[in-house]
């Protein structure tokens, strides 16, 4: 799982050269993206229709500002529906520029804590993270998820500092459902279909 984005990365940059090398080539389509099925199964999609993609798991900023300096087509980000929708708008709209871009919906997900099946720790809320004993695992700085764990970690009022594992970072919804799954950790912020995936309980916070 932790290699995942990497292997999916390569294997992109294969296929597209493959449709590059062909007689009826076009240009390579460039995808950067904050990780999520719907943004995998839309490269599938257009590579079975044999249009070169090259796609680049990155967290939502680092995509926009990607599409900002022209280096990809296509970026991929997600805004959480409710009270924090505006916080995290403020923050993508410094990147966007609605005279030259068009926004496309792709889906709705939901996002909530991650637990490992029956959830053995008792886990019901952010409060229960900064609790001794609860192991978490993060997502990287510039993905919208880690935006939304901070701005929701302000509104319960709890310090990072006081959740044991807030520093460990990975990089994909697949590798910290899988962190949880094999035990190395207890709880995470992430995407429903990670959690059915590896067989986990998920407790939905925010469309």
């Amino acid at each position: 799982a932790w290699l995942e984005h990497i292997l999916d990365s390569l294997a992109s940059d294969l296929e597209s050269e493959i449709e590059r090398a062909r007689a009826d080539a076009r240009t390579v389509l460039r995808i950067f993206a904050s990780h999520g099925y719907a943004v995998a199964t839309l490269r599938d999609f257009l590579l079975r229709r044999h249009i070169p993609v090259e796609l680049q798991f990155r967290g939502g900023m680092d995509a926009l500002a990607s599409m900002s300096h022209s280096n990809c087509d296509l970026a991929g980000f997600h805004i959480p529906v409710g009270s924090f929708q505006p916080m995290i708008l403020a923050q993508y709209a410094k990147l966007l520029k609605p005279k030259s871009q068009m926004l496309i919906s792709v889906s709705t997900r939901r996002q909530g804590i991650m637990v490992a099946k029956g959830n053995p720790m008792g886990i019901r809320s952010f409060a229960d993270l900064g609790r001794s004993g609860i192991r978490f695992v993060n997502r990287q700085l510039g993905s919208g998820t880690r935006m939304l764990l901070e701005l929701m970690l302000e509104r319960e009022r709890l310090d990072s500092r006081s959740i044991s594992g807030f520093e460990v970072v990975e990089f994909t919804h697949d590798a910290v459902a899988a962190y949880i799954a094999s035990g190395m950790a207890d709880a995470e912020l992430g995407v429903e279909p990670g959690a059915r995936k590896f067989n986990l309980d998920f407790i939905p916070l925010v469309n």
